[in-house]
């Protein structure tokens, strides 16, 4: 059922536009763990050139296949945040296709993108404290690297930013539900 909000004009194009980043989030998600056990895999000796890595001398080659599987456990580990906040954001796409634009469901959705975001800014830097140790165990580096960017920093204002839109949007879905239950 369409939302009340949304005119229906407007509503084959968010249908369209949603089924687009539906089918393209749902095989990204697919992709990330192929690509993340490729890397990790086949080309483990680009792991010593990541910028989580800067500030630690690391030996080029490639990991013994033990030593991939933990790579690939951590690059995993490290993705799961915004695998999360993807899954997210592809079911909100979805209910989109379905009509539910302004509803606090949306509003659920948007705050698990951000909580997402959230987590990625300190699971980041933790990936690379988790990466450097697998180089260092491997026999690949010499010392650990815990490394903060301004990148993380920025990921978490806007995930703040985001939760706020969401306590905003729910607030709102939940008033325009009371007022059409009065209508």
């Amino acid at each position: 059922m369409p939302n009340a909000m949304t005119s229906d004009a407007e509503l084959p194009s968010i249908v369209r536009f949603s089924r687009t980043m539906e089918v393209v989030l749902t095989i990204a998600l697919a992709l990330i763990p192929f690509t993340l056990a490729l890397v990790a895999f086949l080309f483990s000796e680009q792991l010593a050139r990541s910028t989580a890595l800067t500030g630690i001398s690391a030996v080029s080659g490639p990991l013994s296949f033990t030593w991939s599987l933990v790579a690939f456990l951590v690059l995993l580990a490290a993705s799961a945040p915004l695998m999360y906040a993807a899954n997210a954001a592809r079911l909100m796409f979805a209910g989109f296709c379905r009509g539910e634009v302004f509803t606090p469901l949306t509003a659920t959705r948007i705050k698990q993108i951000a909580l997402g975001l959230l987590a990625q800014a300190f699971v980041t830097p933790l990936a690379g404290l988790a990466l450097s140790w697998v180089l260092r165990s491997a026999g690949k580096a010499d010392g650990l690297a815990l490394s903060i960017t301004s990148s993380d920093l920025w990921v978490a204002v806007f995930a703040f930013i985001f939760l706020g839109i969401a306590r905003v949007m729910r607030a709102a879905a939940l008033l325009a539900e009371d007022n059409a239950a009065i209508v």
